[in-house]
């Protein structure tokens, strides 16, 4: 972007994240990756590390993960979305120290502030002293949210932020509804733009490594099959995984695990089970930021052909062509929580994975070890994921079935994404063009 605003000395970008499992980062970070060059951005991470402990303790423990569960329907959703913001924009003093100390690091003071938080707790915070703070540092503050799921909570109606980013015209519409229903909430702009994720990860392979993707999923090859399993920032389902990676390993020597994981002391026993096994291949830090980062280098060395993810941010790499660094096939496990039953709704709505029906089948079928019928190979070409069945030993008979009934090798096939707003991996260059117009439109001098 030539003569961008995004690039103007009098504009300072803070991305803002909450160390709330993984998926924040990544969107973090696929936001920073995709900033035009000469854009003076700083990273912002929230210290309320009470959010993060809560995260974490009900995505582990199941009782805590059905009332976690229970809070994101109905009537009870809406209870603890006014207790939650309201506890969010009472507690903002450490995020309008840490904004200050960003300020008076500036030998020439600012004149926007342009805030994007991909977590609706400091969404809420900066929405609640957007206006005192502009006034009292005489900069103008803007707001943008970025929502990193496909599901309507809420908790995700931020009254007063600028513009606030989903990734459907659904989730857009529900949001607006229950927005507007709500009396205390100021108003704010909902956008479509397409899930942000990561350029590295949208990079085009070459020839060669477009051959080799497709020489892992051809079942009378002899390719190594690269598949990357990373574990989530909460740590769930790691008997799973270690399960699955063994049942997997008898079936075929051909497979080789990446596992990408936090070092943390809910990781601890499941690393040591991994470490020295010549299959496997650890990428461990003990910092988020690092996490992701291994992340997307994994991609960058080696070329993926498949991998077992929650249906977390992760489902939105079906957004990315197979032809792209990071188009490995999406095999998801269990979903945990109503939003990654949402996402997993998103592909359904555009096509991208079997429907409910068609999963049953096909798992039925591999149960029974039996043929599959040439109209699901066909229909395969326009998947992008797939659901694997409950449990570790099930989930790999499946893969195994999968894979030698040619339904990996059809889905390398895939024709392309019809046009639609919501498709595609430019998520984070249309988020951009998108805050430069609004940049462009709002200039103003912060209120005195």
């Amino acid at each position: 972007m030539s003569d961008s605003s995004l690039t103007s000395p009098d504009v300072v970008i803070v991305l803002a994240q909450a160390l709330t499992g993984l998926g924040h980062l990544r969107v973090t970070h696929a936001l920073y990756h995709g900033l035009p060059h000469g854009a003076h951005a700083l990273m912002l991470s929230s210290q309320d590390t009470s959010v993060n402990y809560v995260h974490k303790i009900t995505s582990i423990n199941p009782w805590l993960r059905s009332v976690m569960e229970f809070t994101q329907q109905g009537w009870f959703e809406d209870a603890f979305a006014k207790i939650a913001r309201s506890y969010y924009r009472g507690n903002t003093k450490l995020l309008e120290e840490q904004l200050q100390t960003i300020l008076e690091q500036h030998i020439t003071r600012p004149k926007t502030l342009l805030v994007v938080a991909t977590h609706m707790l400091i969404g809420h915070q900066l929405a609640a002293i957007k206006e005192s703070f502009s006034k009292k540092y005489h900069v103008h503050l803007i707001v943008a949210i970025v929502v990193t799921d496909d599901s309507p909570q809420h908790i995700w109606a931020v009254g007063g932020a600028d513009l606030i980013f989903v990734p459907s015209e659904y989730t857009k519409h529900q949001l607006e509804i229950y927005h507007k229903s709500q009396k205390e909430l100021l108003p704010a702009t909902y956008v479509v733009t397409p899930y942000m994720v990561s350029p590295r990860l949208g990079a085009e392979l070459t020839e060669a490594q477009m051959k080799r993707r497709k020489q892992q999923l051809h079942s009378g090859g002899l390719a190594a099959i690269q598949m990357a399993i990373p574990v989530s920032g909460a740590a769930v389902q790691l008997q799973y995984y270690e399960k699955l990676i063994r049942y997997l390993y008898q079936m075929s020597d051909r497979f080789e695990f990446h596992v990408v994981s936090k070092q943390s002391p809910s990781t601890v026993d499941f690393l040591a089970h991994m470490i020295g096994q010549p299959h496997i291949k650890l990428h461990v830090s003990s910092s988020h930021r690092e996490v992701v980062d291994l992340y997307e280098k994994l991609y960058e060395k080696e070329v993926i052909a498949l991998e077992v993810t929650k249906p977390s941010e992760q489902t939105f790499k079906a957004l990315l062509k197979p032809q792209t660094r990071g188009g490995s096939i999406l095999l998801f496990s269990e979903p945990v929580g109503r939003q990654e039953w949402d996402n997993l709704r998103f592909l359904l709505r555009h096509g991208l994975l079997p429907t409910k029906e068609e999963h049953e089948h096909l798992w039925r079928l591999a149960l029974k070890n039996k043929p599959v019928e040439e109209a699901h190979l066909v229909r395969a070409r326009l998947w992008r994921g797939i659901r694997l069945p409950p449990h570790s030993k099930a989930s790999a008979r499946f893969i195994w079935w999968c894979y030698t009934q040619g339904i990996f090798s059809r889905m390398m096939r895939f024709p392309g994404f019809h046009t639609h707003t919501e498709l595609g991996g430019n998520g984070v260059e249309k988020f951009w063009q998108a805050m430069e117009s609004y940049l462009k439109d709002h200039a103003e001098e912060p209120s005195t």
